[in-house]
């Protein structure tokens, strides 16, 4: 699938990322959203929230897991919890919902996504998926190891050229459990079933999360074609249609921390 884009300059593309970014990611990310045409911007608790306005785009990172209590559970493998990190990507996806602001979800975003329109994980994909093995290795966190089938009617089929299946990185140990509202399953890991990406419903706004990793794999031009999608949605001046009523989720946990200062 070829993606095309118009020329009106680099759409401003927010990417999250918590008070401490791994350099690592964020930079690729970056990298994948500039060859696509986009302009990126790093968007966290200390970074940038007065901008968040003028954003023509949205990446919501991956990271450490996302404090289970709201999505109803109780900690049983959650680490690393930022609950302020988990407050700003929370709003981020609602405003994302209420603007048709295009939206792209990598690992943890994708978890996220899901969480902020009421859904649940599995926190522990080992304890549920018996053989999974999350990855530990250096390779297989950069290049393919996990076979991801895909639905036909989705769009990352089309960004696929409508292949069946496709590999991708892994480096996840959590994964979407219960889909919410607005979302359907459009990959599934072809050995456990796990869902590997979600889609939104509304054909004219670009919700897309995936549970691997593109911006470690630009040397596929299929992964190449994620971030194109995100920037030829985005170039739009911000939608793939004219904006739409809130839609904020209904009752959605806030993570319990104060306000920040911008």
């Amino acid at each position: 699938m070829t993606v095309v884009q118009e020329k009106h300059g680099r759409p401003l593309i927010g990417i999250t990322t918590g008070a401490r970014a791994n350099v690592l990611a964020y930079t690729a990310i970056s990298y994948g959203v500039w060859l696509a045409g986009g302009r990126p911007m790093r968007i966290s608790p200390k970074h940038n929230l007065l901008k968040t306005p003028k954003l023509q785009g949205l990446v919501i990172s991956g990271g450490a897991d996302i404090d289970p209590t709201l999505y109803g559970q109780d900690n049983m493998a959650s680490t690393g919890l930022d609950p302020y990190r988990d407050r700003l990507e929370q709003e981020c996806v609602e405003m994302a919902y209420a603007s048709k602001l295009p939206l792209l979800g990598i690992c943890r975003g994708a978890q996220m996504i899901n969480v902020a329109r009421g859904g649940s994980l599995h926190q522990d994909v080992p304890s549920v998926f018996e053989g999974f093995l999350p990855t530990e290795s250096t390779f297989g966190k950069i290049f393919v190891r996990r076979k991801v089938c895909l639905d036909r009617g989705g769009m990352l089929a089309g960004l696929m050229d409508n292949e069946e299946s496709v590999w991708v990185n892994s480096l996840h140990h959590q994964a979407v459990h219960e889909l919410g509202a607005g979302l359907r399953a459009t990959a599934h890991d072809e050995e456990f079933g796990m869902i590997q990406a979600i889609e939104g419903r509304d054909p004219a706004h670009f919700v897309v999360g995936v549970q691997w990793h593109p911006e470690f794999m630009l040397y596929a031009s299929a992964q190449r074609r994620i971030f194109a999608a995100l920037v030829a949605a985005s170039s739009n001046g911000g939608a793939l249609a004219p904006s739409g009523e809130l839609d904020y989720s209904p009752g959605m946990k806030r993570a319990a921390v104060p306000d920040w200062r911008a």
